[in-house]
């Protein structure tokens, strides 16, 4: 009986592995492929996703922060204006945008920011956020 288990979990776990690495449309990353993601998100989360904004609207359009901020969040949704949480709360949410990046990085769907760039977002998302005095 163990024989007979063993041999269905391992059919299952080579037939899932020839699923993700047979071509697909899309590019051949299926659902995930860069590109597609922001349109995947948009169709799954219908209207929970937050309005988005134009680069050029972002405060100091053209620091590093604003442009890494651009390149990699809008990977998946449209781009968060900075005050749209507080600096206590940024922490929290890129930790979590993070994790789902981190897992969608080991997918190939997205591009992640180094330990370096995460570290420049943060810090200008708490520099421009809602209670931001600077």
């Amino acid at each position: 009986m163990r024989l007979i288990i063993g041999l269905v979990l391992l059919l299952a776990g080579i037939g899932g592995l020839l699923a993700i690495n047979s071509p697909m449309p899309m590019g051949g990353m299926g659902m995930m492929g860069q590109g597609n993601m922001k349109e995947m998100m948009k169709r799954m989360m219908g209207g929970q996703l937050p309005p988005g904004i134009d680069t050029a609207n972002l405060p100091d359009p053209h620091s590093q922060g604003a442009l890494l901020l651009a390149r990699y969040c809008t990977q998946c949704h449209d781009l968060p204006p900075p005050a749209l949480h507080t600096s206590g709360e940024w922490p929290k949410v890129f930790a979590r945008m993070n994790r789902r990046m981190k897992m969608m990085s080991q997918m190939g769907s997205i591009l992640r920011p180094t330990d370096q760039e995460q570290a420049i977002i943060l810090n200008y998302l708490r520099r421009q956020a809602a209670d931001s005095t600077e």
